[in-house]
């Protein structure tokens, strides 16, 4: 076994082994590293901005497809109005609803018109109908039937000559909306029958009978039917028609009475008023019509009738108690061809066919 050399002894400890650590060289004047506190050994550096980075440029496929996407979709588009625009447009179109050429063609050909003409009357059918439909216009088939006789003699066969009867009663009934009109019920007791110069004698007028009597005794069953009616009506006991149906059931002035030949109770409609027919000729009647509004009846009036048998001298006398109720008013609203023309464009018309 060799001697280890001895370690050299320092006068103040002994001196660490290069096992026991790293030497530290200190040099005279320099301040220990532990000693040194939060001293910074450099100043701070300034703040630095972000990196710059490389634009990112889109994946060019993905690009790619979406402008093939864009492509196909105007293609496609593109396509589809080229053939809009290749198919025959309608004769003519009412909102949503189409009237073909072949519809206008076949109504021409069956009713002997011109297309121009037919197609009009297809495109009012349609906006008329809603018409009536939205303002709660009727008409009966009476009046559609005895227009179809009126166009072709009888009753309609075909089709066209009914819509054509329709459409006919329909723009009268616009026209009659054009001018103004009132519709509206009338209940009429008539007393007359023993007035002087009557046109027939009365069965109960016989020889030697007091023909004052009989009319006194006519007049006041007339008074009291009325103002008991009138009655009803204020209290809301009877509706004007169920009183106008009591009125024409009753014995003595109904419609099977001995009255049955003379004015009776019933409606007046739109021509009535406008062409001055029935009541509506006498313009003390018209008056009491105009005065009323929708809804609202009149208190009973006496009306005079001319019991004179020469037209030059007329001799008024009391002659029937009437009660006018209006049920609607149409407003006068210009000329009739300017309205159906408002009306057409009003359900969205167009016509194509010229």
């Amino acid at each position: 076994m060799q001697n280890q050399p001895a370690s050299p002894v320092s006068p103040d400890g002994p001196v660490l082994s290069q096992t026991d650590g790293p030497a530290v060289n200190q040099s005279a004047g320099q301040t220990p590293p532990h000693l040194a506190g939060n001293i910074p050994s450099q100043p701070p550096l300034p703040p630095q901005p972000p990196p710059i980075q490389a634009p990112k440029f889109p994946n060019p496929k993905r690009t790619i497809i979406i402008i093939l996407i864009i492509l196909v979709l105007f293609a496609a588009i593109s396509g589809y109005l080229f053939y809009l625009s290749q198919q025959p447009k309608p004769a003519a179109q009412v909102g949503q609803e189409k009237i073909t050429r072949e519809q206008v063609a076949n109504f021409s050909r069956d009713c002997d018109i011109a297309q121009n003409e037919a197609v009009e009357f297809l495109v009012d059918n349609i906006v008329l109908e809603k018409w009536v439909q939205d303002e709660k216009i009727a008409f009966s088939k009476e009046d559609q039937k005895a227009e179809e006789i009126r166009i072709s003699g009888k009753e309609a066969a075909i089709n066209c000559i009914a819509v054509q009867a329709k459409v006919n009663l329909l723009r009268e009934r616009l026209n009659q909306a054009a001018v103004g009109y009132r519709e509206g019920k009338f209940i009429v007791v008539n007393f007359d029958r023993f007035g002087p110069n009557p046109f027939l004698l009365p069965p109960e007028a016989t020889q030697g009978a007091d023909i004052s009597e009989l009319r006194k005794k006519e007049q006041e069953y007339a008074d009291r039917l009325v103002q008991s009616i009138s009655e009803d009506l204020r209290v809301k006991k009877l509706t004007f028609e169920q009183a106008l149906e009591k009125v024409q059931k009753d014995p003595n002035v109904g419609l099977e009475s001995n009255y049955a030949s003379a004015i009776q109770s019933g409606p007046f409609t739109a021509t009535d008023y406008i062409e001055k027919r029935g009541l509506l000729k006498f313009e003390d009647v018209r008056e009491k019509v105009d005065s009323l509004k929708e809804n609202e009846f009149s208190e009973p009036f006496v009306q005079k009738v001319n019991v004179s048998l020469e037209e030059d001298k007329p001799q008024l006398v009391d002659g029937r108690w009437i009660i006018a109720k209006v049920d609607r008013i149409g407003k006068d609203e210009g000329k009739a061809d300017d309205i159906l023309v408002e009306t057409r464009q009003k359900y969205g018309t167009k016509i194509y066919l010229k």
